[in-house]
């Protein structure tokens, strides 16, 4: 008695084990991925403005580099645009320098130094007056490098989240429809997505035209938004 007692036991123990060790495939199982997303307001743009020396014979007679003899330099245009932007209220601590140099020239001629400016702008009804910099002499461009929002990481975690949620209700509607439930997860994997990104930016295109509403009063709402989309991919029991 005591053998067949012990037999069986051990025949449990055994399925038990087999059952804890069976790989995903081997179990009845559902994958599904799920996905959200959500638009944010920036409230904080970061301009990036590149200044350059330049001839100030090439206002006069740019078809002719030879006669280019006055140079202006690039400390004459710095301490011009950094009181232009202390006028239009943005703060030294606001304005980094983020380069500096150049990678080439024009035969015959000395190299013309450039330089590049992160600025961190939260007052967005100044911008129209920025976007007026871009006539002033030694301006290269001014672009939008980067849009931020306070509260971003808190709301990258619940569209995660939410993107979890997702692929749970997915697999629920669907086991429900053959009469089926969902169990316990077996995997979780967050997607890498290469179409999407977390936030979008734009290092090409110009702030008049990519970004600014034809208004003289733009608002935070005018702007791109912040993008942030998320997929998991989730296996599940099938119970």
């Amino acid at each position: 008695m005591k053998k067949l007692i012990f037999i069986i036991f051990m025949t449990i123990l055994v399925g038990v084990i087999q059952a804890q060790n069976m790989k995903p495939s081997e179990l009845h199982t559902i994958e599904v991925t799920g996905s959200a997303e959500i638009n944010v307001d920036p409230d904080e743009i970061i301009l990036v403005i590149e200044i350059s020396e330049y001839w100030k014979e090439e206002f006069i007679s740019p078809n002719n580099p030879r006669r280019f003899k006055t140079k202006i330099p690039i400390q004459n245009i710095e301490k011009d645009l950094i009181k232009k932007l202390n006028q239009f209220g943005v703060k030294n601590e606001q304005i980094l320098v983020n380069d500096i140099g150049n990678y080439w020239r024009n035969q015959g001629l000395e190299f013309l130094i450039t330089k590049e400016y992160e600025i961190s702008i939260t007052n967005f009804s100044i911008l129209d007056s920025l976007i007026g910099l871009l006539d002033k002499k030694g301006i290269q461009s001014l672009r939008i490098a980067e849009l931020k929002n306070k509260n971003i990481t808190d709301l990258r975690k619940q569209v995660k989240v939410n993107a979890l949620k997702a692929a749970k209700d997915k697999a629920d509607y669907l086991l429900q429809s053959v009469g089926k439930t969902c169990g316990d997860f077996v995997t979780i994997i967050e997607i890498e997505d290469s179409n999407y990104t977390d936030i979008i930016y734009s290092k090409t295109k110009s702030i008049s035209n990519a970004y600014l509403d034809e208004s003289s009063n733009i608002q935070p709402q005018n702007y791109k938004k912040i993008y942030l989309r998320y997929r998991m991919k989730v296996l599940f029991e099938i119970n």
